[in-house]
């Protein structure tokens, strides 16, 4: 499957972390990507030039061809690309059943808008019970599915989504995952996640990006990425140890304060 974000010979760093890329490249491919890696490799950081929500320094950030930063208008990014962020959290006078379908009517499947898929996601993503609430009533799991059920019913091209479960139940991660996979290819939508839990990667992927502690990444689909000799090099620990980090990566999510993200915040992971 052909390209769809080309990053070329960036430099990009916050004031007080200089160089977290430096002269970095990477072709991601198109299908259901996942980016996974220990933290401060840059996973969120990356997310967000790929997604042109930051601009590098220097070098290239292409999105479906289109030059990030030729791209002025908030708007027309989103038509390229939707990113979903760590710890959204957000107010507003309508309930969330009435949000979902004004999401859907704005989006990019606006041109056969039905109630089928809104009820689909709904079912899914079990906010049965959640339609009549306002946003600010809802607990953090069901925020995460809300938002979520708000992307894929937007509807971008390509949907970036960092850390989009991490406060979800196990069952809860594989149905939304099975769904989200089966979404991007029904749809021909492309789908860029960051996680820790390396079994969901395993399992809902066509293609990983692994983060390594020197600055650099691999890229390629996951039966050449995920295997025992790469992922212990990236986590620079043995293989049955990496499920015990990945308990500790998700409590620290949970007790996460809400990140800063936008242009100016520091977002590194």
């Amino acid at each position: 499957m052909s390209n769809i974000i080309s990053i070329k010979n960036i430099l990009f760093g916050y004031q007080e972390d200089k160089d977290i890329f430096k002269d970095f490249s990477i072709e991601i491919p198109g299908g259901v990507t996942t980016f996974i890696g220990q933290n401060g490799t840059g996973k969120s950081t990356l997310m967000l030039l790929a997604a042109g929500r930051l601009l590098p320094e220097n070098g290239q950030v292409k999105i479906l061809d289109r030059d990030t930063k030729n791209i002025t208008d908030e708007e027309e990014l989103n038509r390229l690309a939707s990113v979903i962020y760590q710890n959204m959290e957000f107010d507003t006078e309508e309930t969330i059943g009435n949000l979902l379908k004004i999401v859907y009517q704005n989006g990019h499947h606006s041109d056969s808008v039905d109630d089928k898929l809104i009820s689909e996601i709904v079912e899914v993503m079990e906010l049965q019970n959640s339609l009549e609430k306002k946003t600010n009533a809802a607990s953090k799991g069901e925020m995460q599915r809300v938002i979520i059920a708000f992307s894929l019913l937007y509807g971008s091209p390509i949907i970036l989504m960092d850390e989009p479960v991490f406060a979800l139940e196990n069952d809860q991660k594989d149905r939304v995952f099975k769904y989200i996979t089966s979404y991007a290819h029904k749809f021909n939508r492309h789908i860029i996640y960051s996680i820790h839990d390396i079994d969901i990667s395993k399992k809902f992927c066509d293609n990983v990006v692994l983060f390594f502690k020197d600055g650099s990444a691999k890229v390629g689909p996951k039966e050449e990425i995920l295997t025992r000799e790469m992922l212990e090099e990236a986590y620079q620990v043995p293989m049955h140890l990496l499920h015990e980090r990945e308990k500790l990566n998700r409590k620290t999510l949970l007790n996460r304060d809400k990140m800063e993200t936008g242009l100016t915040g520091k977002v590194i992971d």
